[in-house]
């Protein structure tokens, strides 16, 4: 968990890009360290939505 901190604390003010299937789904900017390893995906493509989460369970 402290190379996800890590990685956080030092994009902070840049994009960390979360790539599903060769797709990037989202690059949000880091505003601050994440301790915990959590993050939260949107998308108003409810079937995107599910394929990852099938993918990921």
């Amino acid at each position: 968990m402290w190379k996800w901190a890590d990685a956080t604390e030092s994009r902070i003010g840049k994009r960390i890009g979360f790539v599903f299937n060769d797709s990037v789904i989202m690059a949000p900017n880091i505003n601050c360290r994440i301790e915990s390893g959590s993050f939260t995906i949107n998308s108003p493509d409810k079937v995107l939505m599910l394929e990852i989460y099938n993918a990921l369970k």
